[in-house]
């Protein structure tokens, strides 16, 4: 049993309560009970006894029980710690056949009290207790009482005695004074008084030194020596041996830290403020650094007359490796994250690159229309939706890198569910065949939604892929849109296939978790489902799923129902490219571009303006000296140029009044928002990312050529 600083306070009052029974004149029993009372809550005991002692010859004394309390059960094990204890102290010295331990009239801390009894009734009787105590009561050097407690499943620590000794050394006066016939105390009410004192300043001073904090004391009028330096301040500044009691800091500490002291102190009298030191560097004479914080003030006496410096030192060495640690585990995820993030750049801007010239390719051809067959138009368009589709898995990656940052942002408008849905169907309808698996579409009115038009798409495309995935054999995918109360609109993809069991349920939203899929033949990362939930929650909306295993999941979606003034955003066509086109006759442009089939494609696409005058140009330098000399009306730079970048060619056409006025719209495959960004505050007049879309480069460049 370790004491702690509110069994302290305990002693405290209980010192409190045994002054209190030393004033009452009442029933001597009713004392004594009280007393045991005290004992057993001070020690947090299960039973014990108080009993007097009284001297029959030189050594010898016999032991009257006053008050007993134990709890059921163990009374006859309580009756035979006292019997024990009343032997001792009737016979300190055992009988030569006695292979007992014999009580000595000394306090005694017994924990296997079966390890120490002969064999005769004791032996037989203690068992129900696993810890005892006996503590005597003296009284002016005379053994005058004893008291006795006991645990039932619990033990006593080595300072338990010493830790009672101030309420024992008062409970003296009780036994004394109130209940020995015929003898005296001869102690007056003054040096009962004093008595008294003395113990309250000795519980005092233990509970300082039990407190995990340093406490000290100076005295101004006395050159500034402790009163009090408990033993915490020992330990945290490496004094123990030097006892400082009664020192100046001068006296035990080294020269630079003492000055340091006594310049505080001083400032501390003059400001009358405290004083505090929240990280002071300690080295130990062994070398070892320890860190303290200091806290210091002024006490007045009575005259207001400064008195005292009363200060706390408290060991943080521990909470400010914790914080270094922190740091350092900060900085390295801060790191890591710069790196993944750079990665995921790079790799962005690599595959953007080749689909910039998948889907530019696609997008001419696809406005020839009139010379397309049926089959024509149809591959083209699956070019178009897949190139589409790769681009929005490349954009996966980075969405749940910027959701996880809480950097992405989304467009909520007005969207045809009619028009995604129709979309998502012809992006998967080839992977569903090839798979043996209906795709079942809605009929009737299917209602428009609030969203963004792209991360709607998102989602259903990755709903509709694991229901083709999951199916069986010859299974179907239900495609359902049902208005449900109030506003909202429900779309639910209902599959066929081998359901979800209740526990891979509850992990089913988790980032990169599989469910047990990684050993069959299903593609997938693990994160389209909890895309999907941030998405949707992001849109305003719910996700939710209902599976029966062996049966089949339908996984659905809730989003607001869209008002009918609002607009519906829309793509374009090969018709809006060709008028955008004639609207920019005669117009020079300047490509600077290193890419070979981004060149080839921007020439394809320049062709369809009329008179349009071109110009390449495949590095920065050579962008530079060409806008200086042609005068274009427009330059097309890309940001990631061999050698000098766009951003510092950019510069230069800026610092040269010839080519300050040519606008400048930045081209990349890098999408991040901090080029974007940049590109904004370094004066562009817009920034497109690759792949292009052919309306989106031309309103562009309608808008600045305007």
């Amino acid at each position: 049993m370790q004491f702690t600083l509110d069994d302290h306070k305990r002693l405290l009052e209980s010192i409190n309560d045994v002054q209190e029974s030393l004033d009452d004149a009442g029933n001597t029993g009713r004392i004594f009970e009280r007393l045991l009372d005290i004992f057993l809550e001070v020690t947090r005991s299960d039973c014990g006894f108080v009993g007097t002692a009284h001297r029959l010859e030189k050594a010898s004394y016999t032991l009257h029980l006053q008050a007993v309390s134990s709890r059921e059960g163990c009374r006859a094990a309580i009756d035979s710690m006292a019997d024990w204890c009343a032997k001792g102290l009737r016979h300190p010295v055992p009988d030569a056949a006695g292979s007992d331990l014999r009580f000595s009239g000394e306090p005694m801390v017994v924990n296997n009290p079966g390890d120490i009894f002969a064999s005769d009734r004791l032996q037989a009787q203690h068992g129900s207790l696993s810890s005892f105590m006996a503590l005597p009561v003296h009284s002016g050097g005379e053994l005058v009482g004893l008291v006795g407690v006991a645990l039932l499943d619990n033990s006593y620590s080595e300072d338990s005695v010493e830790f009672l000794r101030p309420l024992l050394k008062l409970c003296g006066g009780t036994f004394d004074e109130k209940t020995r016939p015929g003898h005296i105390a001869g102690i007056s009410e003054q040096e009962l008084l004093e008595e008294k004192l003395r113990s309250k300043d000795l519980v005092l001073e233990q509970i300082l030194h039990q407190l995990p904090v340093g406490v000290f004391c100076k005295d101004i009028n006395d050159d500034f020596r402790y009163t009090m330096y408990n033993r915490k301040c020992e330990e945290l500044f490496g004094t123990v041996a030097e006892n400082p009691l009664g020192k100046t800091d001068f006296e035990f500490l080294p020269d630079d830290m003492a000055h340091q002291y006594r310049k505080q102190d001083i400032e501390i009298i003059r400001a009358g403020e405290i004083f505090h030191d929240p990280d002071q560097r300690i080295e130990s004479r062994d070398g070892e650094i320890s860190y303290v914080q200091i806290l210091k003030t002024c006490v007045h006496d009575s005259n207001g007359e400064p008195s005292l410096i009363v200060g706390t030192a408290e060991d943080i060495t521990r909470q400010r490796q914790f914080e270094h640690d922190l740091r350092l585990s900060r900085d390295e995820a801060q790191q890591a994250n710069e790196a993944k993030s750079d990665f995921l750049s790079r790799m962005s801007h690599e595959l953007r690159t080749p689909l910039n010239a998948i889907l530019g390719f696609g997008q001419l051809l696809e406005m020839r229309n009139e010379n397309l067959t049926e089959t024509q138009r149809e591959g083209i368009a699956q070019i178009l939706a897949s190139g589409g589709h790769l681009l929005d898995l490349i954009e996966d990656v980075l969405d749940f890198s910027r959701i996880e940052s809480g950097h992405m942002t989304l467009n909520l408008e007005r969207v045809s569910s009619n028009e995604v849905l129709r979309r998502c169907v012809s992006m998967v309808e080839a992977f569903a065949e090839s798979n043996g698996i209906r795709m079942n579409f809605p009929s009737g009115d299917i209602p428009d939604v609030v969203a963004d038009s792209r991360r709607l798409q998102q989602v259903l495309v990755n709903l509709m892929t694991n229901a083709i995935k999951y199916n069986k054999p010859e299974g179907t995918v239900e495609i359902l849109i049902t208005r449900q109360s109030g506003s909202t609109v429900r779309i639910k993809i209902a599959d066929t296939g081998l359901g979800i069991s209740a526990e891979d349920q509850l992990r089913l939203f988790e980032p990169f978790e599989r469910l047990g899929k990684t050993n069959i033949t299903v593609e997938g990362t693990g994160i389209g489902l909890s895309i999907c939930k941030k998405l949707t929650e992001m849109m305003g909306g719910e996700i939710g799923f209902e599976s029966d295993l062996g049966v089949g999941s339908a996984f659905w979606i809730d989003l607001h129902g869209a008002d009918s003034s609002m607009a519906i955003e829309s793509r374009g066509s090969g018709a809006n490219f060709m008028r955008q086109a004639v609207s920019l006759k005669g117009i020079r442009i300047l490509y600077v571009e290193d890419h070979l089939a981004s060149i080839k494609l921007m020439s394809e696409i320049v062709q369809k303006i009329p008179k349009c005058d071109f110009k390449v140009a495949t590095n920065a330098l050579d962008g530079v000296a060409l806008a200086r000399s042609a005068a274009p009306d427009l330059i097309l730079m890309d940001i990631n140029l061999p050698g000098l970048q766009g951003f510092d060619a950019f510069e230069m056409l800026q610092n040269d009044e010839r080519t300050r006025n040519i606008p400048v719209i930045a081209l990349s495959a890098t999408a991040d928002e901090a080029s974007i960004e940049r590109a904004r505050l370094a004066g562009f007049k817009d920034f497109l990312c690759k792949p292009l879309y052919l309306d989106q480069l031309f309103r562009a460049i309608g808008s600045v050529y305007s």
